[in-house]
């Protein structure tokens, strides 16, 4: 009689130390899970906006390709190749193309473009963080120096 009743206790349920494990472990996972998501989110919040930045760069980098006589001040002027006058400015926190008034970028507080080495760059800010992209080459030679550099060389 005394066997039939241990085995009754027995299964009835866990024990209390199995039932502290199986807490320990769940308590573990949640404590590990909860900062991975936190970080995991916001890190996308972070890339998406970044990553608008820079498609907006390549774009204006694939206007520029084929632009001439680009003036770089508070705003960027170009001739495409067609002799038509372009601007990319700020307008309402927007990057925009005039005349037409293309959308290139949105979200961006300060807007700026400046010439370093040879090279033009687009200063964008969002009033966090300020993002700094090489957009164009000034590449453009005049004809003194064509000249000046065909003279010199030598082909064999």
């Amino acid at each position: 009689m005394e066997n039939k009743s241990i085995r009754f206790i027995n299964r009835r349920g866990f024990t209390l130390i199995e039932v502290l494990f199986s807490l320990a472990i769940c308590l573990l996972i949640v404590i590990n899970v909860l900062p991975i998501v936190k970080i995991v989110t916001s890190k996308n919040n972070i890339n998406v906006n970044t990553s608008f930045y820079a498609m907006g760069a390549k774009q204006v980098a694939k206007i520029l390709y084929t632009a001439r006589d680009i003036k770089v001040g508070g705003n960027l002027l170009y001739l495409d190749s067609d002799d038509k006058t372009y601007t990319l400015s700020l307008n309402k926190n927007r990057v925009v193309k005039e005349p037409g008034f293309d959308i290139i970028i949105r979200n961006v507080e300060e807007l700026s473009f400046y010439r370093y080495d040879k090279n033009i760059y687009m200063c964008l800010n969002d009033g966090e963080n300020e993002y700094h992209y090489l957009i164009a080459t000034d590449y453009q030679l005049k004809n003194e120096e064509i000249i000046e550099d065909s003279s010199d060389e030598t082909v064999e």
